[in-house]
């Protein structure tokens, strides 16, 4: 949503790049922030046009969920409160929106992703990578900062990040794995260890974080010994025979469940509990 405060800043910005530019165009900066603002309005349209997006996923998800032959009593008995969620209702239903787009919402059961949905969703994108270049460029220009952190959902845009990156604008970029809101749990726990108790704060140049690697770890015992209690059919590889098994069904076409190690903190698989497939495939 525009609000008081986007604009503010981007009026800030804009008397700002005014008084540092060599050429004192008024009528330029003023076209700038009117297509700043359209930007903001633009992009929140389009991430409120997107939940009614993820509630179709959702409900896909969970009637596959309540399908599978050993589902949970959870997967059997989901909580719906996203999918009946009513102002997501109100918005996929929304004249204004359907006019705004030129098309109906798609229904996720019955109807193709196009080629319209994809160019909504590179657009979504687009603008993403554009709002947070201009952020983080605007704050090392005027803090004259030297390293980045990251954190936040929006933070886990790996290919926004990955600009970021090749801009050059910083030495070194640290982005939270946890970057959503189950890295709260860290800030809270930092917080009452440092502020409530008191302790000293010792810096550690080393990943303390062991590249998210920080859930559980199940031997190979432990992983036989629950497959033969589910009645499980599955087969002892070696290394070698595994990789290329796993790269033969991917040719194939097929999904692979990969599954070793310590399973990652945050929502990104990170080589320890990661579904791969072949992106080729139709």
């Amino acid at each position: 949503m525009l609000t008081r405060r986007h604009i503010r800043v981007k009026v800030l910005q804009s008397i700002y790049a005014y008084n540092q530019s060599e050429y004192k165009d008024l009528e330029k900066q003023e076209k700038f922030l009117l297509y700043n603002m359209e930007q903001i309005q633009d992009l929140y349209l389009l991430m409120l046009q997107m939940l009614v997006s993820l509630r179709d996923q959702a409900e896909n998800y969970l009637v596959v969920s309540q399908k599978k032959h050993l589902a949970t009593e959870l997967e059997k008995n989901p909580s719906r409160t996203f999918v009946n969620n009513k102002i997501i209702s109100l918005i996929g239903s929304n004249e204004k929106f359907n006019n705004l787009f030129g098309k109906e919402p798609r229904h996720s059961k019955i109807d193709r992703i196009t080629q319209f949905h994809m160019d909504i969703a590179a657009s979504i994108q687009k603008v993403t990578e554009e709002i947070m270049i201009k952020l983080v460029t605007s704050i090392q220009k005027e803090y004259k900062i030297k390293n980045l952190c990251l954190a936040g959902g929006v933070a886990l845009n790996c290919v926004a990040n990955g600009k970021i990156l090749k801009k050059k604008i910083f030495d070194n970029i640290w982005i939270q794995p946890a970057a959503g809101d189950a890295g709260g749990s860290l800030g809270a726990a930092l917080a009452l260890w440092y502020l409530e108790f008191g302790n000293k704060r010792n810096v550690n140049n080393e990943d303390n974080m062991k590249g998210s690697y920080l859930g559980n770890e199940f031997s190979q015992k432990e992983i036989e010994t629950e497959l033969s209690n589910l009645g499980a059919n599955f087969d002892n590889l070696s290394y070698e025979d595994l990789i290329s098994k796993t790269a033969e069904n991917l040719s194939k076409e097929k999904a692979v469940g990969w599954f070793q190690g310590r399973m990652e903190f945050g929502p990104r698989a990170l080589g320890s509990r990661s579904i791969l497939g072949d992106p080729r495939s139709e």
